[in-house]
């Protein structure tokens, strides 16, 4: 599975390349800005179905948890054709269960990371090729984490259609004690934007990674996979009181992670699992560019996936 998805990514890099190679010499219309953004959200994050069953673990079981985070991006032109972009988020999480002695439960504490693009071969017309890394950490189930990533990316432009694709490997570290993180992955995610008026737009993704979760069970390396899919809904609020035209959005997130490690009270060898919706509701604050589109193909144009909190997946079904 990392050898397809490796080689997945270098195709589509290739191509790319070779498609904005051919259109270097179209005259451009729009050149690339210094643009940047921030945007905050509010919502619930629901946790259920996990397996095998709970009873007598300490996990919850069909409980809702609030949830609040911010992200920050610039995106600096570097020449014609390449631009340097810096991306900052966080997200805190109510969850804090005490089910007693021996232990304590924690849900997803908190995560911050921070993420730089490079992008090579821009094209307002046609879309963008480069790569990304950065680091981050945060703490699940009463531990701390620390993670790092790289990898490759692309946005192809179709009219009001912007697609994206992004490849990678990240590792995780427990900082205080043994390591029962998801780490050691590579993982790749693919999002579709489609604007229905420059400020309005409809995203869809779907994201896969496959690695290791560490345990202190004999067997230290249990395999771990985990699926994301979400749906986001962006739009402007014109003439509000104080802060004027505000762009707002609507955003939903699913997440299911699964342990190949076999739970202490299951009969029948299932592997651990588990899964969670998150419902999110934020506003967005932009300069630079004169809509959310325009952003797309000449400013702020990538986000990146939520690296540190599904490194943390691990730690939840420890």
């Amino acid at each position: 599975m990392k050898k397809l998805l490796g080689i997945l990514a270098l195709a589509g890099f290739s191509a790319l390349g070779a498609q904005n190679a051919g259109a270097a010499d179209l005259d451009r219309t729009l050149g690339l800005i210094i643009s940047g953004s921030y945007e905050s959200w509010h919502g619930v994050d629901i946790v259920g179905d996990f397996t095998p069953s709970t009873e007598d673990e300490d996990l919850p079981e069909d409980d809702a948890y609030f949830t609040s985070g911010g992200e920050a991006r610039l995106s600096l032109p570097a020449g014609e054709a390449l631009s340097i972009q810096q991306d900052v988020k966080y997200e805190l999480n109510s969850a804090h269960l005490d089910r007693g002695d021996p232990s304590d439960f924690d849900w997803y504490g908190f995560q911050w990371q921070a993420t730089t693009h490079v992008s090579f071969l821009r094209n307002p017309d046609t879309g963008l090729v480069g790569i990304f890394g950065g680091f981050g950490g945060g703490k699940a189930d009463a531990a701390n984490n620390g993670v790092y990533f790289v990898g490759g990316e692309f946005q192809l432009y179709s009219g009001d259609w912007t697609f994206q694709g992004q490849g990678g490997y990240f590792d995780t570290r427990r900082l205080d004690g043994d390591n029962e993180f998801f780490r050691d992955a590579f993982f790749g995610r693919a999002v579709a934007r489609w604007y229905m008026t420059p400020d309005s737009s409809l995203q869809f993704e779907v994201s896969y990674a496959d690695g290791i979760n560490d345990d202190e069970d004999d067997d230290p390396n249990d395999e771990f996979m985990l699926v994301e899919w979400g749906a986001r809904y962006d739009t402007m609020i014109e003439g509000l009181p104080l802060v004027g035209d505000t762009n707002v959005f609507l955003r939903y997130r699913g997440h299911y992670a699964e342990s190949d490690e076999v739970g202490p009270n299951d009969l029948d060898n299932d592997p651990e699992s588990f899964t969670s919706h998150t419902i999110l509701v934020g506003a967005n604050w932009h300069f630079g560019g004169n809509s959310r589109m325009e952003h797309d193909r000449i400013g702020v144009a990538l986000d990146s996936p939520d690296i540190v909190r599904w490194s943390q997946a691990g730690e939840v079904l420890d």
